[in-house]
């Protein structure tokens, strides 16, 4: 069973991955928000523990978003302090002491089928896009359009532009963040169909801001 183990690299991480594997688990780690949507993206998790200091000491970590991961997956959050070596969980199993409260989540962990970021529902959301097979490259072009739906996985942008199934690209959402995204040709809609003309992108490198500004898009539609 797999579960992803968020925290920063240093001492806590060190101790935890011990644990987890007496607990039963494999983990893998990320260190910051990016890696952690890319473990998600990628791997099938039945868990996500959090460490509480590696959470305050980044504030790229988005609150809606850690929310919505919370939501999606069995979620702990667990303080390390690494004077006493002792583990103090917090929430549901905060009663138990900290290699208990750990096992206990272990445990529900096991019950869980872990969903994927690959699947998730598409808002319908237009939001201003760059599109470019190479932003470097003056020869390559760059169209301006505008995404029809979007979700932390990927988003279906308009364009009547011949585009290639598994043809690498690159967007710029420049209403939240002016660095490019790396996306992925997964489908093409042609033009002449009742179907808006278009592609379906899937995010390869996604930076923080546009998964928080996203979070929060699917937040205030879900609220």
């Amino acid at each position: 069973m797999d579960v992803l183990l968020v925290a920063q690299v240093g001492v806590a991480q060190e101790r935890y991955l011990p644990l987890l594997g007496e607990c039963g688990a494999r983990a893998q780690v990320a260190a910051d928000p990016g890696e952690v949507f890319a473990a998600l993206k990628a791997g099938d998790f039945s868990g996500i523990i959090f460490d509480e200091t590696t959470l305050l000491a980044d504030d790229r970590y988005d609150p809606v978003f850690l929310r919505g991961l919370c939501e999606r997956y069995p979620a702990l959050h667990v303080i390390y302090d690494a004077d006493a070596d002792l583990f103090y969980v917090l929430g549901d199993h905060a009663a138990l002491s900290g290699r208990q409260g750990i096992e206990a989540f272990i445990m529900q962990c096991r019950e869980f089928s872990p969903p994927t970021l690959r699947m998730a529902a598409r808002s319908r959301v237009t939001l201003p896009v760059l599109l470019s097979r190479d932003f470097t490259d003056s020869a390559a072009g760059v169209e301006a359009s505008m995404t029809l739906n979007i979700s932390l996985a990927g988003c279906f942008v308009f364009t009547v532009s011949p585009w290639e199934r598994g043809e690498q690209g690159w967007l710029i959402f420049d209403d939240i963040d002016p660095r490019p995204v790396r996306v992925r040709v997964l489908w093409r809609q042609a033009w002449g169909t009742r179907r808006p003309a278009g592609l379906g992108l899937r995010f390869d490198e996604a930076h923080e801001a546009l998964l928080s500004a996203i979070a929060r898009i699917e937040a205030g539609l879900a609220g």
